[in-house]
């Protein structure tokens, strides 16, 4: 079988979405706007993440406290 390739005159919607992300960041960068994340917040954010994709996180929590008191 032939292979016919064809050009698309659109982007899908992850490089659409992409290149809305990029325009964004670095806008927002060239900005004055404070928009970045405090130390706190970033530890906050990553305590969260790891809660949620670690199985029985709050157990693991709990043991690390009980042998670091």
């Amino acid at each position: 079988f032939p292979v016919t390739i064809r050009f698309v005159e659109s982007f899908n919607v992850s490089v659409s979405a992409g290149l809305c992300l990029y325009d964004f960041t670095t806008r927002l960068r060239a900005s004055t706007v404070a928009w970045q994340l405090t130390p706190e917040e970033q530890l906050d954010l990553e305590l969260d993440w790891v809660r949620n994709s670690v199985e029985n996180a709050d157990a693991h929590e709990r043991r690390f406290f009980q042998m670091h008191q």
